[in-house]
Order: structure tokens, then C-alpha cells, then sequence
């Protein structure tokens, strides 16, 4: 394991911002009600599934998780590609949803902090 913490003190965004601004490649686990994982591969996010969804619906699902555990382990590759997106432009894209879709920010809550 790189590294690995809660959902509710470090946020899925801020995760994966770390991970860009390191040049990370591995893959992140999230653990809640299910299991999710992204795969990233030097700033770009190659895989990502849930129990359900794949690819960006995947991804855009994980970025409303505030509470669970995610853990990052380093050089392990996906099985399969669905996705070659920068992680710079799904951090946008997902704070956008959020907040079309009414999601707040709670400055005291570090779980809805973002960037």
C-alpha cells in the first residue's frame, strides 16, 4: 500500500489530485457499502468500476462517496481500459455535477471540500 485513509477526512477528489500532482500509477480502492476502483496510470484514469457501472458513469458515481475507505496500491494494472481521461479535467467535470445537481460544499466538512 502507498497509502490509504477515510472517504470523510480526505476526499475522492483531493485523492485522485494527489495522486495526479505525484505522477502516481496503481490502482485506488474505495470501500463502502461496496467496492470500487480506479485505475490511474501517470495523471490519466484508465479504468474505473463500481459494483455496477463502468468507465465515467463509474467514476462520477464514486465523486458523491463521502464516507468510506479508499487505499492506493502502486503499479497494478487494469484487467480492462475503459477510460483514457485526465485526471484534471474528471476533477472539473465532477465538481460541476455536483453542483448542478444542488451537491454543497461544507467548508467544515473536509469529505465535501474539493480542490
Amino acid at each position: 500500500k502507498v497509502f490509504s485513509g477515510q472517504l470523510s477526512e480526505i476526499n475522492f477528489l483531493h485523492v485522485l489530485q494527489m495522486l495526479r500532482l505525484e505522477e502516481k500509477s496503481g490502482r485506488l480502492r474505495l470501500i463502502d457499502e461496496e467496492t470500487a476502483y480506479v485505475f490511474i496510470n501517470k495523471g490519466k484514469v484508465t479504468h474505473c468500476e463500481t459494483s455496477l457501472l463502468e468507465g465515467e458513469e463509474a467514476f462520477f458515481e464514486l465523486v458523491s462517496w463521502t464516507k468510506g475507505k479508499f487505499e492506493f496500491e502502486a503499479d497494478i494494472e487494469p484487467t480492462e481500459y475503459t477510460m483514457d481521461a485526465e485526471i484534471e479535467s474528471l476533477l472539473f467535470e465532477g465538481v460541476r455535477r455536483m453542483d448542478e445537481q444542488g451537491k454543497h460544499f461544507d467548508k467544515d466538512n473536509p469529505s465535501t471540500q474539493i480542490l
